[in-house]
């Protein structure tokens, strides 16, 4: 039960149950402490101010008789005056004091006695006292001592008597009120002992239920805490309850699965830009290599233009017998011009191609990001993931610069020389035929020296172009290299972590799912049709792109 319940109502439980047994045990403590005070007023109020109240009547009667007899043996009027004033004084005060006596509480036995004692002490009262005092005031010393001898002493012993009865009842009722109060406080004594020994243990039992599901869980939130401090991702967390300790279980449950799901996509796209810096790294090189043989044929290509321009030089002197192969030549040289269009519009072509290989460095830069994102999610185990793609970013940013160059290179030169190279020898046999007319034609001559030594420079010009492109192509492939690097380092930094693979494949795959879904949702949004190129698959981009590269060159 205490599984299902908050740290908070867990804690309040028990401060609750101690605060009713404190209240239980003030309870009981109060109850006693009244019922001692009970019996204490009891015995203060009906029986010791009724013991009091019985001794002063008993001495109040002794002494009237001591004052009687006092009298009577000294019969002295003013003796006698001052003995009767002090008798007739006592029985005032014996009702009065009788009277206050009756008003207290008197037990049913206590009320027989005192009953009796009333019907007795009147007799002594009026037969006795008061017939002897008449006497005495009236001198009558010899009545008066008769008065005591047949009536005061006869009477007054069951008076006195029962006053003996009534003390010795008040003595052995206080007794037994104290008796009473006496077990009374045992048996609370004993609830009260009974209550706080029940209620120690069942707070120490509590307690120690409380302390346990509360320390237990923590400990298996510590031991988690430390196999993910070491990489361990493949421990199984359980959950059994439901409070903050449980709740806190339950994340960490789901933070290790989503972690586990992180890396293991963060492992598959690492070995994706693995396999994608590889095939950028064998195209780059394809195209370096492409590029230093278009460079050996432009320069050959430099060195027959000059052997022609040479050639020219020597011919202009027979360069007029024909004006109609003289506009042939031009035709030619318009033909020429022709086929700098076309090489400019294969160029762009190229470029396009070279696009291609923006693209995957692009594609580079975004899983480089989404490494970074997912490195930031990790926390603090991702900072060392999270360094290594921003390289992986800064050497696409890399590769992409170098693209454009190369696109920027091959878009002004690469076809020109073939074209110009086919122009040249479909020239040939028209320049060498006019050469051998035209001799006195000078003046065209030079102007066709003069296109040669342009062409011959502009050949010159796509030499050093092809060059830069050939450094460029290499500095990609070493780019593409360092990035391969970069990705077997990532796979090794992510080694660290020990994933349970089948559970952490499910996951990666239903994150792939969702972004599959989002991508279909987002196209059909954006009007159907297929998916643009930055949402396809990176692994097919690599794969086609490189094959695009390296059929464009081997046609060039």
């Amino acid at each position: 039960m205490l599984k299902n319940l908050s740290v908070k109502a867990k804690l309040s439980s028990l401060l609750t149950m101690m605060s009713v047994l404190l209240l239980v045990i003030g309870f009981l403590g109060l109850y006693g402490m009244n019922d001692v005070v009970g019996g204490l007023r009891s015995v203060y109020q009906d029986r010791t101010v009724p013991l009091e109240q019985l001794g002063r009547i008993r001495a109040l009667m002794l002494w009237n008789r001591i004052a009687i007899t006092a009298a009577v043996a000294n019969p002295d009027p003013t003796m006698v005056r001052e003995q009767v004033e002090k008798v007739e004084s006592n029985l005032k005060v014996i009702d009065e004091v009788w009277a206050k006596y009756m008003n207290t509480y008197l037990t049913p036995e206590e009320k027989r006695l005192a009953d009796k004692w009333a019907d007795d002490y009147p007799k002594l009262r009026d037969e006795g006292f008061r017939v002897s005092i008449a006497q005495l005031k009236a001198g009558e010393i010899e009545g008066a001592s008769n008065t005591i001898a047949n009536k005061i002493r006869p009477l007054y012993e069951p008076v006195g008597e029962g006053i003996d009865n009534l003390v010795e009842l008040q003595d052995r009722v206080a007794a037994e009120i104290f008796r009473n109060s006496e077990a009374e406080y045992e048996i609370i004594l004993t609830i009260a002992i009974i209550a706080i020994s029940a209620g120690v243990l069942l707070g120490i039992l509590l307690g120690v239920m409380i302390i346990r599901s509360i320390t237990n869980p923590l400990a298996r939130a510590v031991d988690l805490a430390n196999r993910l401090a070491d990489g361990d991702l493949t421990h199984q967390v359980s959950v059994d309850s439901k409070d903050e300790i449980g709740r806190l279980m339950d994340a960490m449950r789901n933070m290790v699965v989503k972690l586990s799901g992180i890396i293991m996509e963060v492992r598959q796209n690492a070995a994706i830009l693995n396999q994608v810096s590889q095939q950028v790294n064998s195209s780059a090189q394809s195209m370096s290599q492409n590029s230093n043989e278009l460079a050996a044929n432009v320069e050959e290509s430099s060195s027959t233009m000059e052997e022609m321009v040479s050639s020219i030089v020597q011919n202009t002197e027979n360069a007029g017998l024909t004006e109609k192969i003289a506009q042939e030549s031009a035709g030619a040289a318009k033909e020429g011009s022709s086929a700098v269009r076309r090489t400019i519009e294969a160029m762009q072509q190229i470029a396009d191609k070279i696009n291609v290989v923006q693209e995957i460095a692009y594609q580079t830069n975004l899983l480089a990001l989404n490494a970074a994102i997912e490195a930031a999610r990790a926390g603090e185990h991702g900072q060392g993931f999270a360094v290594v793609a921003t390289e992986v970013r800064k050497l696409a940013e890399r590769s992409r610069g170098s693209a454009l160059e190369i696109s920027e290179i091959a878009a002004n030169s690469v076809d020109v020389a073939e074209k110009a190279g086919q122009l040249i020898e479909d020239m040939q046999p028209s320049i060498q035929k006019t050469a051998d007319l035209v001799v006195e034609i000078s003046a065209s001559s030079r102007q066709q020296k003069d296109g040669a030594e342009q062409i011959n420079t502009g050949i010159q010009q796509m030499s050093q172009v092809s060059q830069q492109s050939a450094s460029s192509a290499e500095e990609l492939a070493a780019t593409a290299e360092e990035l391969s690097g970069q990705a077997d380092s990532l796979m090794d930094n992510l080694s660290f972590f020990k994933v349970d693979e089948s559970r952490a494949q499910k996951k990666a795959d239903k994150a792939a799912r969702q972004r599959a879904t989002a991508n279909m949702a987002q196209n059909a949004s954006n009007g159907g049709g297929t998916a643009p190129e930055s949402s396809r698959a990176p692994g097919h981009r690599a794969a086609s792109a490189p094959r695009a590269n390296e059929n464009d060159f081997e046609k060039f």
